[in-house]
């Protein structure tokens, strides 16, 4: 099998290779975010131990070799409608709420193609698209991608072999320029292509897995895709850039940026924010995704403390629930 995906930026993109003053996006990083997504998914139904191995079988590692090729590229003349293939880079504000850290990033709208092919000839897998798909609706790459920065978009897609496309994740629903842009009811739109992706992801697990069924004093050591454990937001309230809402979205957090519970950097010790905030477009504005992961932190036990959070950015965002259970 052999797809190719045009993607779009929702945002700056801050990635970098060996040169740390050109900004680049590299196939390893694709890879890495679909690392994490399909642990995520995975986690929900087995142990460490055996999401591992899983891992390394459709994705390989340093012991076993990957089915799946990755790979970029800026050129996109098999895709019509195209407005650019330039992938151009500016100044732009790693911390807009601060007006502060100007880096050279990846202009937001850029396009460029991404493949994925399964170098044994056969399908890839659909844990490999369920993984995909959490990522173009809810996961970015590169520097601040928990904080509305880079962001990537599905756009369009084709299969360059004429393989079929996958039963189990419906590509087609990821492709939000396919919403009506003029309905009023974009947010409930873009609500209903979140919920129905999150199912196709339970019942293909389902049929392969035993949903773990993990109590409320046990939590997960790490991200995991699981009602209990996960909870998805998208708001009402649109922002013209992915910058203004980091801003609002920074505004409205204030009083819990010393609290671990969003993340720390301090002394020799740090953890990623559990929460990802991004962003996507419907026509020209973008919509606010809040996905919030419950796992371990050293020391925290407060997880309703999150409820708190999500009512102070509902002042402002007008949140629709759109999965997974509050916590108490």
């Amino acid at each position: 099998m052999h797809l190719r995906l045009l993607l779009n930026t929702t945002a700056p993109v801050f990635s970098y290779g060996a040169d740390q003053t050109r900004p680049e996006i590299r196939a390893t990083e694709i890879r890495g975010a679909l690392r994490y997504w399909l642990r995520a998914l995975l986690g929900a139904y087995m142990k460490f131990s055996e999401v591992s191995e899983i891992e390394s079988q459709l994705l390989g590692s340093d012991k076993i070799g990957s089915p799946l090729i990755v790979r970029l590229s800026a050129s996109n003349e098999d895709f019509k409608d195209v407005p650019s293939t330039d992938i151009a880079t500016s100044k732009c504000y790693l911390l807009p709420h601060k007006d502060q850290g100007p880096m050279l990033a990846l202009n937001e709208n850029s396009w460029f193609a991404l493949e994925m092919i399964n170098r044994l000839g056969g399908a890839i897998d659909d844990r490999i698209f369920a993984a995909l798909g959490l990522l173009m609706l809810l996961g970015g790459i590169g520097r601040r991608s928990r904080r509305m920065f880079g962001g990537l978009q599905l756009d369009n897609f084709e299969f360059v072999d004429q393989s079929q496309a996958p039963k189990a994740i419906s590509l087609d629903n990821l492709v939000l320029r396919d919403i009506d842009v003029q309905q009023a009811a974009q947010p409930m739109e873009l609500q209903k292509v979140i919920q129905n992706l999150a199912k196709q992801c339970t019942t293909l697990m389902q049929s392969a897995y035993s949903k773990q069924e993990i109590s409320d004093s046990s939590i997960p050591k790490f991200p995991i895709f699981h009602s209990q454990h996960c909870q998805i937001y998208i708001g009402k309230t649109s922002s013209p850039s992915a910058g203004e809402a980091n801003k609002s979205f920074f505004k409205d957090i204030n009083a819990f940026k010393h609290n671990d519970m969003i993340g720390y950097a301090k002394r020799n010790e740090r953890r990623a924010s559990p929460i990802h905030a991004q962003v996507r477009f419907m026509g020209k504005q973008a919509y606010p995704i809040i996905t919030i992961f419950r796992s371990e932190i050293p020391g925290f036990q407060q997880w309703k403390q999150y409820n708190e959070l999500i009512e102070t950015l509902n002042r402002d965002w007008k949140l629709i629930h759109v999965w997974g259970e509050k916590w108490q």
